[in-house]
């Protein structure tokens, strides 16, 4: 596929080949380690990929969502949205190695974005934390995500698929508790949700939890024959891609340990043979083996082919843990090197190399943060003179030249005495620290490579400039260093468009050209 069919595929419709994907994951490798540009894309190729091939691909896009992150958290200001989404996606890729830490940590990484996380990725998120908690065993440290997702129901716009799917974990978890009473409250009040907007794909659900609340609840009991005819009725929404394929074990267990001596058991055999060629998760598959040689006293002598299937399970459980695990090892070794190269990559200005306004920002904030505010500090601010007329009457190639070659006079000009930064289209910032001398210097020596420089188009390159300098601001007690460090800023950016005043009025040339 070329990078336009990947970017615009249907997220419905797609039918991918291995060759398709290997395409996908190649554009989204190199997007998530440049520009990060295509993260709503990547999203929707994840969905299509994981519904087709199940987990086949989760260590490829762990690595990718690895890469976004640190790319995104980088950048002055990203799209936080994504950041949610890639952290939920860390989330579910770590629940398949049954490594719970570091779900609950990228779950409230994701939580942590408040306002900025959509609700759907939210709700994504309650309900990854709680499987994970429960998993552990830890229902009381659950209750704290339950209580939010009870109050994500309570939310006037929230999409009725979205308030179906979150009630639908919740009548589970409290039946789980043992709690009939919200199992109940929220069964009616989902069954009463228009069945139109939820459609019968995902009505189905419903019916099935309902099958596994009662399994839960009514434990010890005799089963009616409404339960088990509900039973077989719901038996044909067991397929692959079908949204619960993961939750398998969890949902079917309770109900084959519930009717079991009312139901043959080579039928239920055959359930659970189902169950565990439809599931994704190897976890519960073999949870699902687990359970059906302990509860029909199965053993390696008397099923020797499904014992073997069972190993076969085990072993690759065992394989993907320990890729997880390597996987891990590099990728700590690659978050370094990526945080790093995304924290330089975001304070630099890409025409000119140089820092941009992120970086200035810092540092300011770093010398704001000095005990002591330094004796001989300097800001400089600087300003292209006709930037505008090179753009109409050459271009904006040769205006992007007229601008690399201020930078580059600049730093020429500067030798090592302090730092430059481009926060503009023509605007540059010098902050040194030095002594009066060499200040005096570097003015003299601009003047000089400026008027030396010759380019493309036939201009003249000229920089207007105004200074401040310590003394210029008296330290009030009550104020910061980078207080200070602003109405520094202030007094020379006044005084370079005095300068730049003056360069007009001597030249005679009209400023707005």
């Amino acid at each position: 596929m070329t990078n336009d069919e990947i970017l615009t595929i249907d997220p419905y419709t797609a039918k991918l080949s291995e060759q398709d994907i290997a395409d996908g994951l190649r554009l989204y490798t190199r997007d998530s380690e440049e520009e990060a540009l295509y993260v709503r894309q990547y999203s929707n190729f994840i969905g299509i990929v994981i519904n087709t091939f199940g987990h086949k691909y989760y260590h490829e896009f762990h690595i990718i969502n690895k890469k976004y992150l640190a790319n995104l958290n980088a950048q002055p200001n990203p799209d936080k949205t994504f950041i949610g989404f890639l952290f939920i996606k860390e989330a579910e890729y770590f629940q398949n190695f049954n490594a719970y830490a570091e779900v609950i940590r990228n779950i409230n990484s994701a939580l942590e974005l408040e306002e900025e996380l959509p609700i759907h990725f939210k709700a994504a998120a309650l309900n990854c934390a709680v499987g994970a908690l429960w998993n552990c065993n830890l229902y009381k440290e659950s209750e704290k995500y339950m209580n939010m997702m009870e109050e994500l129901m309570e939310e006037p716009d929230m999409p009725v698929i979205l308030k179906f799917t979150v009630g639908c974990n919740l009548m589970n978890a409290f039946a789980v508790l043992g709690d009939r009473e919200k199992t109940d409250r929220y069964y009616e009040l989902l069954k009463n949700l228009p069945r139109d907007e939820i459609g019968d794909r995902f009505y189905c659900f419903l019916e099935i939890f309902k099958l596994s609340d009662e399994a839960k609840l009514n434990s010890g009991n005799i089963p009616s024959n409404d339960y088990i005819e509900s039973l077989k009725n719901c038996l044909k929404y067991i397929y692959p891609g079908n949204g619960i394929e993961e939750d398998y074990a969890e949902i079917f267990i309770p109900i084959v340990r519930y009717v079991r001596g009312f139901v043959k058991d080579s039928k239920l055999v055959e359930l659970c043979l189902k169950i565990i060629e439809t599931t994704y998760s190897l976890p519960d598959k073999i949870n699902i083996y687990m359970f059906m040689f302990k509860e029909f006293g199965m053993t390696k002598e008397t099923e020797p082919v499904l014992y073997s299937r069972y190993y076969e399970a085990l072993v690759s459980h065992y394989q993907m843990i320990a890729e997880n695990r390597k996987h891990e090892i590099t990728n700590e070794i690659l978050n370094e090197e990526l945080a790093e190269k995304y924290r330089i990559s975001a304070g630099t200005d890409a025409l000119t190399g140089l820092g941009n306004r992120y970086s200035y920002e810092e540092c300011l904030d770093e010398i704001g943060k000095e005990p002591i505010f330094p004796d001989d500090l300097y800001i400089v601010m600087l300003d292209l003179n006709g930037l505008k007329g090179v753009n109409d009457n050459y271009g904006h190639d040769a205006g992007d030249e007229f601008i690399r070659a201020a930078g580059k006079c600049i730093v020429t000009s500067l030798n090592g005495i302090g730092k430059v930064y481009r926060i503009g289209g023509d605007e540059f910032i010098a902050v040194i620290n030095s002594t009066p001398s060499k200040m005096n210097e570097f003015l003299e020596k601009l003047d000089e490579t400026t008027a030396a420089w010759k380019g493309s188009a036939d201009v003249t390159l000229s920089i207007s400039k105004g200074y401040s300098e310590t003394r210029d601001v008296v330290a009030l007690k009550q104020e910061t260093g980078r207080e200070r460090l602003d109405k520094m800023a202030k007094i020379a950016d006044r005084r370079m468009y005095e300068d730049k005043k003056a360069y007009y009025e001597r030249t005679g040339k009209d400023r707005r050209r």
